[in-house]
């Protein structure tokens, strides 16, 4: 069924609210308007910064977000078929509204971010606000687009100075902020045919974008995601974050340090003493090349090994792949005891093969082929 069918279905099924109650101190969320024919998907506003990055640039480009609607809109597979995907998600529900906000308002419940729960309430949240974002791109529906403003203004609501890290904030707090200004960016690169929807304010503002940096952007960057000396993936994962502000903030100087994280990471100092210290997350450090007459190397060919930190069972996994097209790829599992530093060490647990308390890494991987 094309998207334009689908959408009339549930327009014509939404549930009618009472127009919005003026809120004192916060600005106030729409509740989900009474359903009329949508205006025509909005065009995107494209443009290119001082710095060089192109608008929209966070997640999806304009290129990908045209093609997008394009293909869905044409009932084309698969498009068609995840955008349905997607649609039968909470996150895609008309009336959607932050968790972390207060009731018919932007004013957020917790103005702290210096919890574990707090980074699953944005995650929650940063998933709702983008796909809020891109139901309003793909159908014109402004109650979507009042619902992702809404999201993102609550966030951007927090208290700067409420900002603490917590338990492996370095890891989860990126991804979020990355969703949170996915919606951000396409808001800020789309105009809304009315200025407002029962009295809330459609138009992304001057003040939508100092708050949001202010109040969100810079907060999660300095607090969570400033160091480039973490572990394995949990450096890569951070980093998503990073690069994903850099560009919506037009800094170039903040992108080139923060893709040389991601690619390089010269300046690493370890943490850890995990392996020696040798636990860097960046690309050149994972990926690593075993020549092809090293004495471990069975493929005869140069090969690849790629490291990755499985936390939940304390296990580092080897998997090399062999730079041939014509080989397939290999996978070694290679385990021994090692002793972790007592800041990152994890509880024992029970080992899936023998049912033993091991705690366990890989020594180096050592290539095997698999037809």
């Amino acid at each position: 069924m094309k998207i334009a069918a689908r959408h009339r279905t549930r327009t014509l099924v939404a549930v009618l609210t009472a127009a919005v109650i003026g809120l004192a101190g916060g600005a106030v969320a729409a509740p989900p308007a009474v359903a009329a024919e949508a205006p025509p998907p909005p065009a995107l506003v494209r443009t290119v910064s001082e710095s060089g990055f192109s608008h929209p640039g966070v997640g999806f480009t304009g290129d990908h977000l045209e093609n997008m609607r394009a293909q869905v809109q044409a009932g084309a597979e698969p498009w068609a078929s995840y955008y349905e995907a997607m649609t039968a998600t909470r996150y895609a529900a008309r009336d959607f509204r932050a968790e972390n906000a207060q009731a018919g308002s932007d004013t957020p419940k917790d103005d702290a971010y210096a919890s574990v729960g707090m980074r699953s309430v944005a995650l929650r949240d940063g998933i709702g606000a983008m796909t809020q974002a891109l139901e309003y791109f793909v159908t014109g529906d402004e109650q979507y687009r009042a619902n992702a403003l809404h999201v993102v203004r609550t966030w951007s609501s927090l208290d700067p100075e409420k900002y603490a890290y917590f338990s492996d904030a370095h890891i989860h707090t990126g991804v979020p902020l990355y969703y949170i200004l996915i919606a951000a960016e396409l808001l800020r690169s789309t105009e809304p045919a009315s200025a407002t929807l029962d009295g809330y304010d459609l138009a992304w503002t001057d003040t939508d974008e100092q708050r949001l940096e202010t109040n969100l952007i810079r907060p999660v960057l300095e607090t969570f995601l400033a160091s480039n000396n973490r572990l394995w993936n949990q450096h890569l994962y951070g980093v998503i974050g990073m690069v994903a502000a850099a560009i919506y903030l037009d800094d170039a100087d903040l992108y080139a340090e923060r893709v040389e994280w991601f690619t390089v990471n010269a300046g690493y100092e370890s943490e850890h003493d995990l392996f020696g210290g040798d636990v860097n997350g960046a690309l050149a450090a994972i990926f690593r090349e075993i020549p092809a007459d090293d004495p471990r190397n069975t493929t005869g060919r140069p090969s690849f090994s790629t490291w990755r930190c499985c936390a939940t069972r304390h296990t580092v996994r080897a998997t090399s792949t062999c730079s041939s097209p014509s080989r397939a790829s290999s996978t070694t599992r290679a385990r021994r005891s090692t002793r972790m530093p007592a800041r990152s060490r994890m509880p024992r647990t029970p080992s899936r093969r023998t049912g033993s308390s091991t705690t366990a890494s890989s020594p180096e991987p050592t290539p095997s082929t698999r037809s």
